[in-house]
């Protein structure tokens, strides 16, 4: 966990000294446990912002939530 958040910080760092650069943004995306259920689709996957909530999410949705942020 701490490596992850040293990460997590490393970026917003890289961010927050590019601030003027319009294009740059990022998303965190820390999905509770892992299952290996189909998708259940955006309307049943709550997204919070900090640490506020666990819980279980499908492989399959985080992938989703991954490649529509990335695009």
């Amino acid at each position: 966990m701490g490596y992850k958040l040293q990460g997590e910080n490393a970026l917003r760092a890289i961010y927050a000294a590019n601030a003027a650069n319009t294009d740059l943004s990022y998303v965190i995306i820390r999905p509770g446990g892992l299952l290996d259920g189909a998708a259940v689709g955006p309307a049943q996957v709550e997204l919070n912002q900090g640490d506020t909530i666990s819980g279980e999410v499908n492989r399959a949705d985080v992938a989703q939530v991954f490649y529509s942020c990335k695009n």
